[in-house]
Formats: C-alpha cells, sequence, structure tokens
C-alpha cells in the first residue's frame, strides 16, 4: 500500500520536531492509522525497542527542549523529506 509520512513524537504537540528526519518513520497508511494512532503504548514500547535505548532517549531530550522554530529551516526540511519519501518509493 501507499507510504505515510509519521510522527515518533506527534507534529501537533512537538512543532519544532515536525521535520526532524529522527522523529520521522515511514509506515504503510494502515499501520499508521489504525495502529500507530490507537494504540499509543504499543506504539511506544514498538518504537522504543526498535530505536534502541540510547537514540529513543536523545529523541525524547529534543522533544523536551523548547525551540524557536525558523519557518525558513521548516520549509526546507519538508522538501528535503518529501524528495528521500520520493526517492524511497521509486526504489520501492
Amino acid at each position: 500500500g501507499k507510504l505515510d509520512t509519521s510522527h515518533i513524537f506527534p507534529k501537533g504537540t512537538y512543532r519544532s520536531m515536525q521535520f526532524l528526519p529522527e522523529n520521522c518513520k515511514l509506515l504503510c497508511m494502515r499501520c499508521h492509522r489504525f495502529f500507530w494512532h490507537t494504540n499509543p503504548v504499543l506504539a511506544t514500547e514498538w518504537i522504543k525497542k526498535y530505536l534502541g535505548s540510547e537514540k529513543y532517549n536523545l529523541l525524547l531530550e529534543n522533544s523536551q527542549r523548547v525551540k524557536t522554530v525558523d519557518r525558513a529551516f521548516l520549509e526546507q526540511a519538508e522538501i528535503n523529506l518529501k524528495e528521500k519519501l520520493a526517492e524511497l518509493m521509486e526504489e520501492r
């Protein structure tokens, strides 16, 4: 099925992490909508296991920092992620 960009720490709550590659993952649309968002406890357990303690804890620390987000940075980061997603879709 179609791949969907998903966020480990939700972009609505953690705006400064929206386009941070370490906070993004690709899931099929079904897994994104019907697993990730409906099973937050299981999803967190899964991502902790997948990333490992060190990477997850770094991401968690980053999520706790309050940052001012530069609009130009976010726009460029969004372009970069869309390009990467297109590359991955072509490889698939």
